[in-house]
């Protein structure tokens, strides 16, 4: 059972809005923290990335790898990456194990 959905709520014409001064007041100080969201979340973007280049450098990790790592402790998605594992150990053991290179 999933959740119903909210019947999304009329919007408004943007010219309703700024010829009402309070709430062209309200839309500017939605649209600076907004804008202030954006740039620190640019600054934690180039902070993860060094991140990364520098465990790269250091431990000579394949980027993908260390991304996908990342991944699943961030989103904690440890079951399903381990579900996701057992299904490909599985087909592959199905399949022989062998690589098409190997393949006759």
């Amino acid at each position: 059972m999933g959740r119903k959905a909210k019947a999304a709520p009329q919007t408004r014409d943007i010219a309703s809005i700024v010829n009402n001064s309070s709430d062209k007041a309200k839309l500017k100080t939605f649209i600076d923290q907004a804008v202030s969201y954006h740039a620190k979340v640019a600054i934690l973007n180039e902070d993860i990335k060094a991140v990364r280049e520098d465990a790269v450098e250091t431990l000579n990790i394949d980027p993908k790898l260390f991304a996908q790592i990342v991944r699943v402790y961030r989103t904690e998605g440890f079951d399903k990456t381990l579900e996701e594992m057992s299904e490909l150990e599985i087909a592959i053991e199905m399949l022989g194990g062998a690589t098409p290179q190997e393949q006759p």
